[in-house]
């Protein structure tokens, strides 16, 4: 093997390492997001809570909705709905 052909296989091998990286931290990035939205404390006892489900509902005119979610809070139990909606747009 040349020379040449050994360097265009070790950058070949570091490229390859680098996408690996970037697919690991592109994973962990996504889970963070998932604990995000999870991040809400149990009304009743400050808990660590866990979203059990998630539904959309249409109910306005211009297409917006509102997003219904039902927790459990992980320590006592408690079990609740929690309503998230659009208020505005960024821009």
């Amino acid at each position: 093997m040349s020379e040449e052909q050994m360097i265009i296989k070790n950058n070949l091998k570091m490229v390859q390492k680098l996408l690996d990286d970037c697919s690991t931290m592109t994973k962990a990035i996504e889970e963070k997001k998932e604990r995000l939205v999870d991040a809400m404390i149990c009304p009743k006892c400050s808990g660590d809570t866990k979203v059990i489900e998630s539904r959309y509902r249409d109910i306005y005119h211009d297409g917006s909705y509102i997003k219904y979610r039902r927790r459990i809070c992980l320590k006592c139990g408690f079990k609740y709905k929690t309503i998230e909606t659009l208020l505005e747009e960024e821009k």
